[in-house]
Parts: structure tokens; sequence; C-alpha cells
């Protein structure tokens, strides 16, 4: 993950005092750590646009340090979903269907804080409120993630006094009015968490079908370069994950690139059109998520992220095309 550092510290870009700072970032540390080092179980309401879905979350770490988190739908489809550091699994029961792939670096309960929270600085005000709040019948502290500009959402963390585990997000828009919440009524923290879990029960697995895909490649040293540039990316955006995503019967190959501010991100997706496929030019919006999607000699880009709308355009419009030559 690549990092970023500020010429001027918090304090003088954003007038606080240092100490008052060093707090706010203190409790953002704790938080990260908490979230991939504990083991905790809990459920969680997730409202996004008009949908409110419940969710059952497990997460474990082993004496080794793997990380397991299992999450199962309450309500709607049911679906549950294992991953590791490396895979993940999805099982659909009323579908009779499991899907086993490869994790997406950004998927998962743990995603929220992708880099040192102090190198959020030149683009964040980060603060911390006096007032102890009461979320799923524990203490929990407010920190507030204001954005230094139009480019990225704002956040509402409640944290666990005592674990610093988040109870409560809330991803703000520009006028402070939540767009998304996550929201624990129940969470317990405990010493150890078997992850030998059973996903489909004893006898049942041979009636499901399932569907092993292909696993994405990452890419590096001479494979970074495959002619995309992408220009005029907003402030503190950078390259944080560039992988190839393999063909399969329904669509081809797919190139991801993703660009972070350690807290935001926007991932672009390239691949050559096909005949009779679908076509996506213009904006979208899907709850908390902007979509933007544009032809580019002849290959669709795809530009996503919760972020705002002029952050995903910005990205999509800079996507062009260097068609290398022979030296």
């Amino acid at each position: 993950m690549r990092m970023f550092r500020g010429l001027l510290p918090l304090a003088l870009l954003f007038g606080l005092a240092p100490a008052v700072a060093n707090e706010a970032f203190s409790w953002l540390e704790r938080m990260a750590a908490a979230v991939s080092g504990l083991n905790y179980e809990g459920v969680f309401v997730y409202l996004h646009g008009d949908q409110l879905e419940t969710i059952r979350l497990t997460h474990s770490v082993s004496e080794d340090g793997r990380e397991v988190e299992r999450l199962v739908s309450l309500n709607g489809m049911q679906r549950e979903v294992v991953r590791d550091e490396h895979s993940v699994v999805c099982v659909y029961p009323e579908r009779r269907e499991v899907s086993v792939g490869r994790r997406d670096p950004a998927m998962g309960y743990r995603a929220l804080l992708t880099t040192d929270p102090k190198a959020l600085r030149p683009h964040y005000q980060v603060t911390l409120a006096d007032e102890v709040f009461r979320i799923a019948g524990r203490d929990a502290r407010q920190v507030s993630v204001t954005p230094a500009d139009g480019f990225r959402y704002g956040y509402r963390l409640y944290l666990d006094q005592e674990h610093a585990l988040p109870l409560k997000r809330e991803l703000l828009g520009p006028d402070q009015t939540p767009i998304a919440q996550v929201l624990f009524t129940s969470l317990e923290v405990l010493p150890a968490i078997s992850v030998a879990w059973e996903l489909v029960s004893e006898g049942e697995g041979d009636s499901f079908s399932w569907d092993y895909k292909k696993p994405m490649r990452l890419l590096d040293g001479d494979e970074l370069d495959r002619g995309w540039r992408f220009a005029d990316l907003p402030p503190g955006f950078e390259l944080s994950f560039h992988a190839l995503r393999p063909a399969s019967e329904q669509r081809p190959e797919v190139e991801q690139f993703v660009f972070s501010d350690g807290l935001a991100a926007v991932s672009v997706y390239v691949e050559s059109l096909v005949p009779h496929g679908e076509i996506l030019e213009g904006g979208l919006q899907l709850g908390a998520v902007n979509l933007f999607g544009r032809l580019v000699d002849g290959y669709q880009i795809t530009a996503m992220g919760e972020a705002p709308k002029e952050t995903v355009y910005s990205v999509a419009q800079g996507v062009s095309r260097q068609i290398r030559t022979a030296p």
C-alpha cells in the first residue's frame, strides 16, 4: 500500500492543538489494530439508499495471525460469506450454489482504513468528541473524519471505549447528512473463536453447484505498464492495487485499478467490448456508490466507489490509452 505524507502538520493546517489531534489519531490507530487483531462477533444493520440489511459478523484470529471473517445475512435472500486474507467463499442456500474465489482487498469489515491513520492528515480533519455515547449496550467515543475538499466523503465513527471497535459508522455527504450507515445492535469480544465453520451442512454439499472462479492475478514489475494512463487524479489518490481478472463465459478479461487516499477508494475496471455486450456511458448512483462509464478505444471504462460523483467522474475522464511501440 502506497502512503503519502503532508507538508504541514495537522495542527497548522486546521488550527488544532497538537495534543487534541494526536488523541483523535490514536483512536483511529487503536481501531485499525482492533478490527484486524481481536476475536469478536455481533449483529449489525447496514442502511444504504432505501435498502436495509441485517448481518451477523464473526471475526477470528488464530495464534499464527490468520484472520477469518464470516458474514451471514439475516434478512432478504439467504447468503453466507467466509473470507480470509486470500480467498472468499459465498454460499446461496436458496439457489443451492457455492462460489469460491480470491478475496478483493477492499472487501470486508476491516477494510475501512487501509493506511497509517496519520497519512490522512493532508486531506482530512480528525477530531474526537468529549461526549460518551451508548451503542449496542457499550460506551463509545465519537471520532469525526472531515474532508478538506469536495473530492471525498466524511465519516463519523463511534468506537467502543474499551476496545476501539467501530460500533457505528456514518458515511457523510457534503451537508453532513448520512448517506450510508452501519450500526451494531450487539457486539461481543471473546478470548477465542473457532475457525472450523461449516458453510454447507454435512450431507448437503453434493447437492450444491460449486463455481470455482479463476483467481485474479496481481500485476507488478514490467506488467504494471499495460498502456493505460490516468491524468488529473483527485489530490491524495494514488494507485494502491492493480490486478487482472481472468475471462469467463460471460465476460472478457477485466483489468482492475484501485486508487485510494487511505480511506476513500475508487476502482476502475477496463474490459474490451464484446458484440451485444452491455455498455455504460454516463453516471449512475447506487446508494452510497457512484459509477461512471465511458468508451475509450474500444474498451469499456467503468469507475466506481463510495466517493462523490465528481471524484468518480474525474477519475473516469482521466483514463486514456497509450499504445507502446517496440524500441
